[in-house]
């Protein structure tokens, strides 16, 4: 896992994957910005009846909005990923494993599809888990990171696994280092918690995830 982060790190600065870099920013900074102005929309322009809730953006105000898009932005963040998986897993793979064959032809659509999927479990996952990240200390920390630790490893991996193996197989894959994956995906869900650097999460997650498939899917071969 280290060296596979290791790896992503390395490259992160160096062409071509530094100029789809700058693209995820402008990309990132909009979908934050959007999110931001939905969230408002949400609970100031359309009626609810949650009283916590209600009590909570009275109290806090235009905290509570950029607080609870701050939280939803992994799940959006995906949508990211599906833009730009592809430019990325090619640069990683031309570098480090150049003897691969071509992966399997994916569109556009399908890409954003699998990742707005994705970014709609989190979303409603997350939502679910307020109240606890709002009156809970210390536990509501422990809840994000595996909450979404799960779903950024799950959906990361799989957009990048399913551009080279069957579906089967990247489940088994997946099923035989949970653990491992689990650690990796919470280590991602704090780097989208942290200003600037969650914006670079998703380059620097797939780069990982490429290198975390090619390590499992050749582990598994020589066995």
């Amino acid at each position: 896992m280290y060296r596979a982060l290791g790896r992503a790190l390395a490259q992160l600065f160096v062409p071509p994957i530094r100029g789809t870099l700058v693209l995820c920013l402008i990309a990132s900074i909009a979908l934050l910005v959007v999110l931001c102005a939905l969230v408002w929309l949400l609970l100031y322009a359309l009626p609810f009846h949650l009283v916590w809730l209600h009590w909570t953006v009275e109290v806090l105000g235009g905290f509570a909005v950029v607080g609870l898009a701050w939280v939803l932005f992994p799940g959006i963040a995906g949508i990211v990923v599906g833009l730009f998986l592809e430019r990325v897993a090619r640069a990683v793979e031309a570098r480090y494993y150049p003897g691969l064959a071509a992966p399997r032809a994916q569109s556009a659509g399908e890409l954003v599809a699998g990742a707005l999927r994705f970014a709609g479990a989190s979303i409603v996952l997350n939502l679910l888990a307020l109240p606890i990240y709002l009156f809970v200390p210390a536990l509501n920390l422990v809840v994000f990171l595996l909450l979404n630790g799960y779903l950024l490893s799950r959906e990361y991996f799989e957009l990048v696994a399913l551009r080279r193996a069957a579906p089967d197989a990247v489940r088994r894959l997946r099923a035989a280092h949970s653990a491992e994956m689990m650690l990796m995906g919470a280590l991602f869900a704090f780097f989208l918690t942290v200003p600037v650097v969650n914006l670079i999460a998703p380059v620097l997650a797939t780069a990982a995830m490429v290198h975390l498939y090619q390590g499992y899917a050749a582990r598994t071969a020589a066995s």
